[in-house]
């Protein structure tokens, strides 16, 4: 792929040059680029941000996909030694994770950083679905028990929400770019839950391919501060 022999240059493209450039050029260094440059020289209702964000879907689930189990677990345990070395987590007295899916989509996993959470003495929450489709956040030890919600996600069981400060949310994301914008799956469950959370730090975790110059970008889609790949820490 030509984005594959470009890496420095294609990771260093920023906003305003991917106004500028021909699109062809831009498709050449990589064709997820093309299509966020292609939303942000040209269009900018929803339904066009829609229909770039499923493009980016289809293609980075099936990249994600073709992982095996044992390079995602080796990228995995890489994003936790780089993330664990943060001021973000270091500082961190409580910290919201997730469980990832038990399936082929091969979630950057967090066994390693919920581990280091407890060992740590860091109070631990994980995400559950409520009603209205959003996100509670409740504590949950090691051990606890564990029920699977529709989406075949680990969760805790139903209790009343805590209402106490999260230091630091550890985001799961199909791609972050390099101005804090996340890509999730597009249920809007964690822009829901995060622009209720202020002084919160945010930190998306991906692997590297993940990690792209540019993202199309809604109003209503949050932001975050940190992005940790096996390769690198992103401050923002």
């Amino acid at each position: 792929m030509p984005g594959e022999l470009f890496p420095s240059l294609s990771a260093s493209i920023s906003v305003a040059l991917l106004r500028q450039v021909p699109f062809f050029f831009v498709f050449l260094l990589a064709p997820e680029t093309f299509l966020a440059a292609q939303f942000y020289t040209m269009h900018t209702d929803n339904s066009f941000i829609a229909e770039a964000k499923a493009k980016l879907r289809k293609t980075l689930r099936h990249k994600r996909r073709a992982l095996s189990q044992e390079i995602c677990r080796t990228l995995s345990e890489r994003i936790t030694k780089r993330l664990v070395a943060t001021d973000a987590w270091q500082r961190a007295k409580s910290v919201a994770l997730y469980i990832p899916k038990r399936n082929a989509e091969r979630e950057v996993e967090t066994q390693l950083l919920l581990e280091q959470a407890f060992a740590q003495h860091k109070r631990i929450l994980l995400p559950r679905i409520e009603a209205q489709n959003t996100l509670s956040f409740l504590p949950w030890t090691p051990g606890d028990p564990l029920q699977q919600n529709t989406f075949g996600i680990l969760e805790p069981y139903p209790a009343k929400e805590q209402k106490q400060a999260i230091d630091l949310f550890v985001l799961p994301g199909l791609a972050f770019d390099r101005q804090g914008t996340r890509l999730g799956f597009g249920g809007g469950y964690y822009d829901r839950a995060l622009a209720r959370e202020s002084q919160a730090c945010f930190a998306g975790i991906c692997y590297s391919f993940q990690l792209l110059p540019l993202l199309p970008k809604a109003a209503w889609d949050q932001n975050v501060d940190l992005i940790c790949t096996e390769d690198e820490v992103l401050c923002l």
